[in-house]
């Protein structure tokens, strides 16, 4: 993958939390209905597929599955 910031090659990896990592546009403890919920805990497993730009310390990473084509 090419960073969409340098157009550098990205390195393929995870972000690993032991707690939910969520993005917000929200001060500390405001309300949290728009947060999006960026990887859920796990106690077990591999975290939530990320991308790293050596070059430039940029992270690109999906926040949510795809959706299936056969529902």
């Amino acid at each position: 993958m090419r960073c969409p910031n340098c157009r550098s090659r990205m390195e393929k990896g995870s972000l690993q939390s032991s707690k939910d990592i969520i993005w917000t546009s929200k001060a500390l403890g405001k309300d949290k209905a728009d947060d999006v919920l960026v990887a859920e805990k796990k106690l077990f497993g591999r975290g939530a597929e990320a991308y790293y730009c050596e070059n430039c310390g940029f992270i690109v990473m999906r926040t949510r599955e795809k959706e299936s084509i056969f529902k």
